[in-house]
């Protein structure tokens, strides 16, 4: 997988196209945020059958805990 800063990947199917050429179906969504995880760690895969903007991805999750713990409420 090349580096994909810059380039446009769509939320549900990790696909560098438009919305509107998506012909993706659930079974094929794939969370960009995991498969780059997943790249750069060789040692530890995680599932990335879902799209990016599932509540239940494990990158997600991550991030909003990172928010969480440095908010200050």
């Amino acid at each position: 997988m090349k580096d994909s800063r810059g380039t446009e990947i769509y939320p549900l199917c990790a696909g560098n196209h438009n919305l509107k050429d998506c012909k993706a179906q659930p079974v094929d969504y794939k969370c960009i945020n995991c498969r780059t995880y997943n790249h750069h760690n060789k040692n530890t895969k995680i599932n990335a059958n879902y799209s990016s903007l599932d509540t239940k991805c494990p990158s997600m999750q991550a991030i909003i805990e990172k928010y969480k713990r440095n908010t200050d409420y």
